[in-house]
């Protein structure tokens, strides 16, 4: 970390009464950056790291205290703290890993969420609309925050919300402005971030050392950092010799998405490696392969392994790009009870039906990705 990083005095920097994350105030942001690395409490650990993604980084969105959190995290990469397990904390991670690796991949999420591909000055119109006076702005963010109302899940109970709350949603200028001035906060923090993971991309723990540099490609995005991309891209070519063909494929996909042609990789002994080289992707490489395959065919018939082999590991997140397509491949139209179905169109259907991304009474549905989200 930083040699003048110590983690009680950044926490006292920042006011976090007067910031927010999904849930409202962020008040409670100490506390869980606390619990990261103090003491020995592993569910407080865990539940850490389920906060980050939940509260600051919800649904890839960042909020007023996005940036401040983050930047937090960034400096406690280095303690030595964070080498040490965390066991699974969300549904999709793969297992105890490194609390270091998990802190990573939510700093890749973070910088994703930056939206680098929007200019700076876009935002900067947004987040002060012309005509807009800014002590308008000030009072419908000061009001909504000063509500006291939580949904409440019972709607026998439930009390609508405020006319101030009310206010700030219905008022689209209000929140185009809020989110720009929360996305500029967040750019801001992100070059001294990038100087904290950089030292990892060279780390001996496989899982640390991918994840790092996962999360330095998309920090590189950032227009004050452009200059550091040959240096990434340096790093990720001495990482392709990796032993291991899944940290030469996430290689492969990160050179792919800094433009840089992965030339050893489309030589690799493992097909998945050369697959990943050789489609310079950018995404998952199973939503990147489902899409060639896809593209290449007329009927379910001639898919049907891919397909059922999908519909057993494919969640909401992805479904749209990988599951999602078979399903328009294979069902065109919309079921109804006329609809006769050939051999291959019913073992899909049982398939999707088995592992829960349609159930029997929304079949007509088909195609879309809705039942899928909402069973997910």
């Amino acid at each position: 970390m930083p040699a003048d990083f110590v983690l009680e005095e950044a926490l006292l920097r920042v006011d976090w009464d007067e910031l927010d994350h999904a849930y409202g105030a962020a008040s409670d942001a100490p506390f869980h950056l606390l619990a990261l690395v103090v003491g020995e409490d592993a569910g407080a650990r865990g539940a850490a790291v389920g906060y980050l993604d939940a509260a600051m980084l919800h649904q890839g969105s960042v909020y007023s205290a996005s940036g401040p959190f983050i930047r937090i995290v960034a400096g406690l990469l280095a303690d030595h703290r964070t080498a040490g397990i965390v066991d699974n904390v969300l549904p999709w991670d793969a297992g105890p890993r490194p609390l270091r690796t998990a802190l990573l991949d939510h700093i890749a999420v973070f910088a994703e969420a930056c939206r680098f591909d929007v200019p700076d000055d876009v935002l900067r119109a947004e987040a002060c609309p012309a005509g807009r006076g800014e002590a308008d702005l000030q009072r419908i963010s000061a009001a909504a925050r000063a509500a006291d109302w939580r949904l409440d899940p019972d709607p026998a109970t439930r009390k609508p919300p405020p006319p101030e709350l009310v206010e700030a949603y219905e008022d689209e200028e209000f929140g185009r402005a809020m989110a720009a001035r929360d996305l500029l906060a967040c750019r801001a923090v992100v070059p001294d971030i990038f100087q904290d993971v950089l030292p990892l991309t060279g780390d001996p723990e496989p899982s640390v050392r991918i994840s790092a540099l996962t999360a330095a490609v998309h920090l590189v995005a950032h227009p004050a950092l452009r200059e550091q991309r040959p240096t990434v891209i340096g790093r990720l070519e001495r990482a392709a010799a990796a032993p291991e063909p899944r940290a030469r494929a996430a290689v492969a996909r990160l050179l792919g998405m800094l433009g840089a042609a992965p030339e050893r990789l489309l030589r690799d002994e493992h097909p998945g490696v050369r697959a990943c080289a050789a489609l310079g992707q950018e995404g998952w490489l199973r939503c990147d392969l489902a899409q060639v395959l896809v593209a290449r065919v007329d009927t379910i018939e001639a898919v049907l392994p891919a397909a059922l082999g999908l519909a057993a590991m494919t969640d909401g997140r992805t479904y749209d790009r990988d599951l999602g397509l078979f399903v328009r491949l294979a069902f065109p139209e919309p079921l109804t009870e006329d609809t006769e179905l050939t051999n291959a169109q019913r073992t899909f259907l049982a398939a999707l039906i088995a592992h829960g991304h349609v159930r029997r009474e929304q079949t007509r549905l088909i195609p879309t990705g809705e039942a899928s989200d909402r069973q997910s």
